[in-house]
């Protein structure tokens, strides 16, 4: 559980015949029918005590507090206070990297901490009910999970059933992931060779991170900069979506993140052996939707400040090149389906452009096997 709502002194009391001793916060408490406060609590029996910003603390017995707890009420145990932080960006950037288990109870850290965590009190509610009521496996989550090898997503000049079905799952999920309140950090790999890229997969990845840059001619650099980061991580056990088999959402990674012209551009790899490149374009409209939106642009600049010139995500696609019958044309179809106005009119919004990449395998490592199709809105 996130945090506990208390609706008066009867559920407070309940909670402490269930829970014996523990330290806490407790939001939105009077004193004397004065203003609302946070205020931080060493519960045990049979006298606990508080401490106020600004005041010594105050020792009082458990049966008996000393404060009116109100409707809007939240009581948060040190260690959920610790998730809030590592998870939510507005938590970080008010309380900062203090721990209040490691706060002493007369440390003047309180001074500022306690009031910053008591503004917090409607959003944390808000947070809260949100992350229990957000329906995460949208349509094109679980179009996603169903891994085609390619999609036919264009014919004759025009959008096939499928593609259209895509834009459409794409603004479904636009409109409830860019809901979600900026996170903290994406997770970061610590060994290149984690990952489901398989053998080729990986290869390529680990000579892109030390070769660092893609390059057509003059005209085109695609520079490396991270992988494998995860657009919804969080933390603790208590911060999941809902269950949903066989993925948590939590652990969704984007194979690259790269730099196009200074901004961010998320790839997805497919290497010979796996999935073709229509099916590459729904994984990474899928990521897409999630990246997509302020909070997950304001997280990418925090991440990696002075790295970008703007924050506007791009979409990237690199694949490897393959002899296989249909694979050109799933290629071009591909391409075909991100050039088509529709699709222009449903991305522009979220997505700076789109780029597509065919590599092959070249003295030792991998080049560019013809010129990359740009796409920019």
């Amino acid at each position: 559980m996130r945090l506990h709502r208390l609706q008066n002194r009867s559920n407070y009391l309940d909670f402490l015949a269930e829970n014996l001793s523990g330290k806490f916060v407790l939001t939105d408490v009077s004193f004397d029918q004065g203003d609302l406060e946070t205020i931080r609590l060493n519960v045990s029996a049979p006298n606990s005590s508080l401490r106020r910003a600004h005041l010594s603390s105050q020792t009082f017995p458990r049966s008996a507090p000393p404060f009116e707890i109100r409707p809007t009420s939240l009581l948060l145990s040190f260690e959920q206070i610790a998730n809030w932080q590592d998870n939510f960006a507005i938590v970080r950037e008010a309380i900062g990297d203090a721990r209040l288990g490691t706060v002493p109870a007369n440390d003047p850290k309180l001074e500022t901490i306690l009031p910053k965590l008591q503004s917090l009190s409607s959003e944390l509610a808000r947070i809260d009910t949100f992350l229990e009521t957000l329906l995460v496996e949208t349509d094109l989550y679980l179009w996603y999970l169903e891994r085609q090898k390619r999609i036919d997503l264009y014919y004759a000049n025009n959008l096939t059933q499928a593609g259209e079905r895509l834009l459409s799952g794409f603004q479904s999920a636009v409109s409830k992931y860019t809901q979600i309140p900026e996170l903290r950090k994406y997770f970061e790999q610590s060994n290149v060779r984690e990952g489901d890229l398989g053998p080729r997969g990986q290869q390529f990845r680990a000579w892109f991170a030390l070769i660092r840059v893609l390059r057509w001619e003059q005209e085109f650099v695609l520079e490396y900069m991270k992988y494998e980061l995860r657009p919804h991580r969080l933390c603790g056990n208590d911060f999941k979506w809902r269950e949903v088999p066989p993925l948590d959402m939590r652990k969704l990674s984007v194979d690259l993140l790269c730099r196009f012209e200074g901004e961010p551009t998320w790839c997805e790899l497919k290497m010979c052996g796996d999935a073709w490149t229509s099916s590459a374009v729904l994984q990474i409209l899928f990521y897409g939707s999630m990246l997509s939106g302020p909070y997950q642009e304001d997280r990418c600049g925090r991440q990696f400040p002075n790295r970008f010139r703007r924050m506007r995500p791009w979409l990237g696609v690199i694949v490897e090149r393959r002899d296989e019958p249909g694979f050109k044309e799933d290629f071009d179809n591909a391409v075909a389906f991100a050039r088509h106005e529709r699709t222009r009119q449903c991305l522009e919004k979220h997505i700076a452009g789109m780029i597509f990449v065919m590599i092959d395998p070249q003295n030792g490592g991998w080049g560019i096997q013809r010129q990359p199709e740009l796409i920019r809105w």
